[in-house]
């Protein structure tokens, strides 16, 4: 269009103000619109320049209009989990997924001395009813670390990825998929690994993931996956799954970045118990020292690694802290 009418994108801001104006001056009658914009008013798809003018053409047209705008959040917090449902899946059973639940509160009730708090608190299960077969922290994820970043758009972002990950498992048909958890956002999946490196825009994190997470079948094994086939053969690749918790608890804004004591609690199901979630990271990191020795995250530099039973540097993870061996 800008082609073919090079003068045309002059007279959006013009347009704009008249359509305002015709709207608020019309009796029962709404604009609705939206637009591919970041938290910073920013875009970053294919169509970055155009959706970055209407943007201000239409914040100029709002200040000048007799009616003013009125924001609208579809997906309330509480609303997320049936959205996610409704647009993945044909059909839920609910009968199975008070068998799931149950299962997982049985795990969390046996360890609930080495988990975090809300492993014993009721509204987990609630929470989960509302969002099985989605894992409730798989849910909180995505809400609370990869949304502080402007790439991300909550409810389209979260809907790709999941989309992703479910075509994913429905291939692979993983014998421990219970539920469906962070971890079984394999990054070597080549359509995950896109939405990470370019809509993300986060491909800085490429070289780390590739050697430390998942590799790509055909590559060398990253390290995680070395450690399960030698420490686990035949077990679900717990090393693996804790790798990835960590990269994509990393995808975050600034102190958001790690994880902590929910590891254990994003992992674990009736497939894998937290003390092997534990064993598997202890058999990779190092014990930090400092307030929060154990927040774990992916460093684009070389963080020190040390792998116990082989120990050398390696460029990728990091504990928050003076690391030593």
């Amino acid at each position: 269009m800008g082609r073919a009418f090079p003068d045309a994108s002059k007279q959006f801001a013009a347009f704009i103000h008249d359509l305002f104006k015709a709207v608020a001056s019309t009796p029962q009658v709404s604009l609705v619109y939206t637009l591919a914009i970041g938290k910073d008013d920013k875009a970053v798809d294919a169509y970055k320049e155009e959706n970055e003018r209407a943007a201000a053409a239409m914040s100029e047209a709002e200040s000048v209009a007799v009616r003013s705008t009125t924001p609208l959040n579809p997906t309330e917090e509480d609303e997320t989990p049936n959205v996610l449902r409704a647009r993945l899946f044909e059909a839920v059973d609910l009968d199975a997924a008070k068998e799931v639940i149950a299962g997982y509160s049985q795990v969390w009730n046996a360890n609930r001395d080495t988990l975090p708090a809300d492993a014993a608190d009721p509204e987990l299960r609630d929470r989960f009813a509302r969002s099985y077969p989605l894992h409730p922290k798989l849910l909180e994820m995505p809400t609370e670390k990869t949304s502080s970043l402007s790439t991300f758009q909550r409810t389209r972002g979260m809907l790709r990825l999941l989309a992703r990950t479910i075509h994913h498992l429905w291939r692979i048909q993983s014998p421990d998929a219970a539920s469906i958890h962070s971890h079984h956002m394999d990054p070597a999946f080549e359509p995950i690994r896109t939405e990470i490196n370019v809509k993300l825009g986060q491909g800085q994190y490429a070289p780390a993931v590739k050697s430390d997470v998942a590799a790509v079948a055909g590559d060398e094994p990253s390290l995680a996956q070395r450690i399960d086939a030698q420490k686990y053969p035949g077990l679900p690749p717990v090393t693996a799954y804790v790798a990835r918790t960590i990269f994509w608890h990393t995808l975050a804004y600034d102190s958001a970045r790690g994880i902590t004591a929910e590891l254990k609690l994003s992992v674990c199901s009736p497939a894998l118990e937290p003390s092997f979630i534990e064993q598997a990271r202890e058999v990779c990191w190092t014990e930090g020292r400092g307030t929060d020795p154990r927040r774990a995250r992916l460093s684009t530099k070389n963080g020190l690694h040390l792998q116990r039973t082989a120990p050398r540097a390696q460029a990728g993870w990091h504990h928050d802290g003076d690391v030593h061996p």
